[in-house]
């Protein structure tokens, strides 16, 4: 894996100019979260590069990348709005040749978590939700919550996004109630 590489200018090629600042952002809270939790800076820029990285790509694209490297029925399991960090993963892995276990994982679970997720992991989930360009109540008080505790923040964000596809009558996937109901329980 080539770590010196410029994940960002691949960023600005494959981004509009708004999902491109809010990637940006997204680098600035994960750097900044990393720093504090004593993660590794350059993962954190990394990952949160890459994080929406096919974000643009059409429908049919992430459909076919799905089912080739996870299989057909994580099409039923997933909602359309988080294929994106499937085949995300996947892209970064097979195109970029990133090898590094802890920045795919990062990539593959920014938009809905994971039970047991590790410290990079959870620093990009949280970034997504945090980074300037989500002027939210929620994310001011997440942010809070992430700069004294990361479960703490991630309980948050988790309950406040199924609630909010709940009440929209929207698919809610078995690995966010795992993930909600995990750090709930204290990680056993």
């Amino acid at each position: 894996m080539n770590y010196n590489f410029d994940y960002i200018t691949l960023a600005k090629s494959k981004e509009t100019p708004i999902r491109l600042h809010h990637t940006m952002g997204v680098i600035d809270e994960a750097i900044s979260l990393s720093r504090k939790y004593k993660a590794d800076p350059l993962k954190a820029k990394i990952a949160a590069a890459l994080h929406d990285i096919t974000k643009n790509e059409p429908l049919e694209w992430h459909k076919e990348i799905i089912s080739k490297y996870y299989g057909i029925e994580y099409l039923s399991l997933y909602p359309t709005g988080a294929y994106h960090s499937l085949s995300g993963r996947v892209y970064a892995e097979k195109e970029l040749n990133i090898d590094d276990i802890d920045i795919l994982l990062a990539i593959e679970n920014h938009t809905l978590g994971r039970p047991n997720m590790s410290t990079l992991e959870k620093i990009i989930f949280i970034a997504d939700f945090i980074e300037p360009s989500r002027d939210s109540y929620e994310s001011e008080v997440a942010k809070k919550l992430a700069y004294k505790n990361l479960d703490m923040a991630l309980i948050y964000i988790m309950k406040y996004t199924i609630d909010m596809h709940e009440k929209a009558k929207r698919m809610v996937p078995k690995i966010a109630y795992d993930a909600l109901k995990f750090y709930e329980d204290g990680n056993k």
